[in-house]
């Protein structure tokens, strides 16, 4: 389930998820991008993506904290609701600058979830952080990105991972953008279970071009001005209400280039403009000689730089898992796996070691 407003790229993110991480249905709310209904209308999206167009102006412009009460309307009362109907088992909330990585391939991630105990309805996986090769636009925001932090403290964004629901649990409910919770959690009963980062992490791209922060903090900028006579159109909270820094400094950055470009002053204009760019590029761009090495299909870690190498598509190169080492055999336990792999310091740096053991039969292909 998703919430977009003009998406990127929407074809590669539903062709990934479809095929590398086997999702059956799509329920996603659009907003500001009715040019989608052609591409959803025809196959395989037609049966396979549910689209709620909301109706213009409905979302009262871009607005950080009104954003999120939105997307838990809509997953409360239309997509859990409609998934439940289509008796599906499980669902996954995430953005549409997000996909969802399982090094070990989807039959692990099914398996997983297949396996959890019941009593819990929120099932977690961490995030992982997109560096950028290039500010520049590029035919495909996903494609060609392989350098992640994995460093909490050092993250532009959110920290705190996604969750997959549980459908069946009584009570289903967002908590937060982040996480589910159910009737058991008004209890004080415990309700969520962390899936270990091998399992499936999230890829955040976030404002994957200089371009698509202009668009989004440039809207942000004016919606979360701080100090003005708003009237009737204030925002929910002023800009020094959103807890995280990069927000703040990029809200601030645009709301300096808007003011520039209002003046019509050339000088003013490029100023800010070379301000904005120099921000992006400190919060989102990887160093050049990191960006030109690349994983040979598994992620490798490199903590002296505090990043993860990885390339999502090339898992869905062919069926077979490889490594430098050559193809992964079934290994007698979860830790000779990572240990295979190379996973076992991504997973302590997500704090997601010790993990559960896994059958072998879970990882074949």
């Amino acid at each position: 389930v998703a919430m977009m407003r003009k998406p990127v790229n929407l074809v590669t993110w539903l062709e990934y998820h479809l095929r590398a991480i086997g999702v059956c249905r799509f329920f996603i709310r659009i907003e500001e991008a009715s040019e989608l209904k052609p591409l959803l209308e025809t196959p395989p999206w037609d049966r396979l993506v549910e689209a709620s167009f909301a109706p213009l102006g409905v979302s009262n412009g871009r607005d950080y904290f009104e954003q999120m009460e939105r997307q838990k309307k809509y997953i409360e009362l239309d997509a859990i609701p409609r998934a439940r109907a289509a008796k599906l088992t499980h669902l996954l909330h995430i953005d549409d600058d997000e996909l969802l990585y399982c090094c070990c391939g989807q039959e692990s991630l099914h398996a997983e979830l297949g396996n959890a105990p019941t009593e819990y309805c929120d099932l977690h996986v961490p995030n992982v952080e997109a560096l950028l090769p290039t500010p520049h636009s590029r035919d495909d925001i996903f494609r060609g990105v392989t350098v992640f932090r994995h460093v909490l403290e050092q993250y532009s964004a959110y920290t705190n991972g996604k969750s997959i629901c549980r459908l069946s649990a009584v009570g289903l409910a967002c908590r937060g953008p982040h996480r589910f919770r159910c009737a058991a959690s008004l209890q004080g009963m415990p309700v969520s279970l962390d899936l270990p980062a091998h399992v499936a992490c999230v890829l955040h791209f976030e404002s994957a071009t200089f371009l698509i922060w202009k668009a989004k903090f440039g809207a942000l900028a004016q919606r979360h001005r701080s100090g003005l006579d708003w009237g009737a159109h204030a925002p929910s909270r002023p800009c020094d209400a959103i807890p995280l820094a990069y927000y703040r400094e990029s809200i601030g950055a645009m709301q300096a280039l808007l003011q520039a470009e209002a003046s019509a002053d050339k000088d003013s204009i490029k100023t800010a403009e070379g301000e904005a760019l120099q921000l992006w590029c400190k919060w989102k761009m990887a160093p050049e000689w990191l960006s030109s090495l690349r994983s040979s299909g598994q992620p490798v870690v490199l903590n002296e730089h505090d990043v993860t190498l990885l390339d999502p598509f090339k898992q869905l190169e062919g069926n077979e898992l490889q490594t430098d080492r050559g193809s992964v055999h079934p290994p007698s336990s979860t830790c000779d796996l990572l240990n295979q792999l190379g996973l076992t310091d991504l997973c302590r740096a997500l704090g997601h070691y010790p993990i559960t053991m896994l059958r072998a039969a879970e990882i074949e292909g």
